[in-house]
């Protein structure tokens, strides 16, 4: 090991050091390393294949993103003999793959922030507290022509429940049909989104650094939002106002994966309606160059099963509107 007061990068004291350290492991060769009189070389003198690509260079060579298309192709038959199992355990694996021990179990805590009477509708806004977990804030609007029947709309838009509510036009059709509306941000987005500073933006990933550190600690950012949606169908099931509603979450952009997995795992879903989303993980294989694909990477997930299979499982509308 190395340590040199010298910044990022490959200075002389480290770069010698590197070829110290092949020479020997290589070469059997412990002699000092010495300073080259040119210290630059030209890109072509570093090339190892004429044409600069291995992978262009030799018969038969495939990209990693090829081969990473062959290996989903082969694992299909896996796939399918694994959902063939039933629901228990394809639930099971999703719990471990999501980073869940099981379906949270803990009470909820309803925390009231706020309250506005307006002229068409009531609204009321809530911190939902699950211990453990991050809080879930959230917005309730109940029309005045709500009744026993209305249904819950669940809207989850990734730009923030703010956005959505900032424009009248959004939910002027819901008060008028008496559909109860609950506007919600699912923890890292909205309220509580990572500063734009603390991700670097050459990783394409609006919050590659909450990504990452969940990785890292076993609890995918995915599997954390699932918990936040099984929270809010917890918030439905006990509130006053929304006990006996039937529920429907509409969802965009990075929540639609966990959305499509919270639909699986609870049947308080009535249905789902996605937009501007990942349709299947395949997409990512084939076509990697895309933005905020940590977001809704599930590590190992594809030896399992893909998001249309949840869909095809859920038995209940999960439609995509885009």
């Amino acid at each position: 090991m190395l340590t040199v007061e010298t910044g990022h990068g490959l200075g002389v004291e480290k770069r010698q050091k590197l070829v110290s350290w092949f020479k020997r492991w290589l070469k059997d060769d412990q002699s000092p390393v010495k300073k080259a009189a040119q210290d630059r070389f030209q890109l072509s003198d570093m090339l190892c294949t004429t044409k600069g690509q291995v992978n262009v260079s030799m018969p038969g060579a495939l990209s990693i993103m090829q081969e990473n298309v062959n290996q989903l192709d082969e694992w299909a038959s896996k796939r399918e003999a694994f959902l063939s199992k039933g629901k228990k355990t394809v639930q099971a694996k999703m719990l471990d793959l999501l980073g869940l021990k099981g379906l949270p179990e803990h009470k909820i805590r309803i925390e009231a922030t706020g309250h506005d009477s307006m002229r068409e509708y009531e609204q009321y806004k809530f911190q939902l507290i699950r211990e453990g977990e991050m809080p879930v804030p959230c917005i309730l609007i109940v029309p005045s022509k709500a009744n026993a029947d209305s249904p819950v709309e669940l809207r989850l838009q990734e730009e923030g429940k703010g956005t959505y509510l900032s424009e009248y036009a959004n939910f002027a059709a819901a008060l008028t049909e008496g559909k109860i509306l609950l506007l919600a941000d699912l923890r890292g987005l909205g309220e509580t989104t990572d500063p734009a500073f603390y991700t670097d933006a050459k990783y394409w990933n609006r919050e590659y650094r909450n990504a990452m550190i969940s990785m890292h600690i076993g609890r995918p950012i995915m599997g954390q939002r699932v918990v936040d949606i099984l929270t809010l169908l917890d918030f439905c099931s006990e509130h006053e106002l929304l006990k006996g509603h039937s529920v429907k979450v509409f969802a965009n952009g990075i929540y639609g994966p966990a959305t499509i997995h919270a639909a699986y795992l609870d049947e308080r879903i009535n249905s789902v309606e996605i937009t501007h989303s990942v349709k299947t993980w395949k997409e990512y294989i084939e076509k990697p160059m895309q933005r905020d694909m940590y977001s809704n990477v599930l590590y190992g997930a594809l030896k399992y099963y893909d998001l249309p299979d949840l869909i095809r499982l859920s038995n209940r509308p999960i439609r995509f509107a885009d």
